[in-house]
């Protein structure tokens, strides 16, 4: 298995097995004594989660160490057995004991129960513990924060972090993003320039915001989002050694209005066992040369890259016409099944 490091300090590679995986971790300097591993649970669309095989080989590559997984709950991670007004969180804290129980479901009917248990690994869900009353004070997660980083717009951020996980911060916290973007048929039918989402590393971390329906920190047609993205990228990157990890190994998005699978934002394909694999230390960068290699969209449109640079750096120009030899094929593919339909849709 080849793996290259690109511009500013980011591995890729193609990879299917845990030694193949293994070595590009060690490449990208991935090592410790204790992993967090944020996860991708949305909700239970094909191809859409962390699944349990992907979970499973992130597991099994990582040196011998403590693990755990950490989220959110999620409005999309139930069987829809009960109508909930989400947008109401006291409606949703009411149906608390019901949303437990659709995790449970969830874990189990997607085998990632199996998988934590096989693993001996913890979970952590940030949403029960913040509603449970065991959070970390503002103050002190403020002061925390703001010695690495400008202040967050909303202060109520600094009410989210957990006692559990600030007891591990300096831990590494590799936030295991399925590579994602909203379907080209939205992306024609909007001009916002909010637009297009990408859901990489750094939106990933978002998912640790406790709400449940998490649209109140979007804002009016998205305006709020990429500043809640930046500010709850600063906060855990302040507390942790974050690693973004950008991910298609066994399953790998392919947006099209008429692909196989669908769901409430569009539909799609899936390429299987493509094993790509983008690992970076700095998200902004990371995350711009993932949509730059993915997705034949205008990523400056989208003001989450702009506004991270003064707390992220800039990103390298260069990154935009880097490509590593063994990602052609598949990134061809992407590139046409999210240009092409677009295009049609658009005119």
């Amino acid at each position: 298995m080849k793996h290259y490091q690109v511009a500013a300090g980011i591995h890729a590679g193609r990879v299917n097995e845990a030694s193949a995986l293994a070595s590009l971790l060690q490449a990208a300097g991935v090592n410790g004594k204790r992993f967090i591993i944020k996860v991708n649970w949305f909700g239970p669309e094909y191809g859409y989660f962390t699944d349990a095989r992907t979970l499973d080989l992130v597991l099994s590559s990582l040196p011998p160490s403590e693990k755990i997984v950490v989220e959110g709950h999620a409005y999309g991670r139930n069987d829809g057995s009960r109508e909930i007004n989400w947008r109401d969180l006291n409606e949703a804290f009411d149906k608390w004991e019901w949303i437990l129980q659709q995790e449970a479901w969830f874990l189990e009917s997607t085998g990632l129960a199996e998988v934590l248990k096989k693993h001996g690994t913890k979970y952590i869900n940030v949403t029960d513990e913040v509603w449970a009353g065991r959070a970390v004070s503002a103050e002190t997660v403020a002061a925390a924060v703001e010695v690495c980083y400008s202040p967050v717009a909303d202060p109520e951020m600094y009410t989210f972090i957990p006692e559990k996980l600030w007891d591990l911060r300096g831990t590494t916290l590799i936030s295991l993003a399925r590579i994602k973007v909203r379907s080209p048929n939205a992306l024609a039918e909007d001009a916002s320039p909010y637009s297009p989402i990408y859901s990489l590393s750094m939106k990933n971390l978002f998912g640790l915001v406790p709400d449940p329906f998490r649209f109140r920190w979007h804002g009016t047609k998205g305006q709020r989002l990429a500043q809640s993205i930046l500010d709850n990228a600063k906060i855990y990157s302040a507390l942790f050694d974050v690693v973004g990890f950008n991910e298609g190994i066994f399953h790998t998005l392919l947006n099209d209005p008429i692909g196989e699978h669908e769901t409430n934002w569009g539909r799609y394909d899936i390429a299987d066992d493509q094993g790509v694999a983008v690992l970076g230390r700095n998200l902004i960068q990371l995350d711009t040369f993932t949509a730059a290699l993915f997705f034949p969209l205008d990523w400056q449109r989208w003001p989450l890259f702009e506004m991270a640079v003064a707390d992220f750096g800039p990103v390298e120009k260069q990154l935009l016409d880097t490509s590593p030899p063994d990602f052609a094929d598949i990134a061809d593919d992407c590139l046409q099944r999210y240009g092409a339909p677009a295009a049609a849709l658009a005119s």
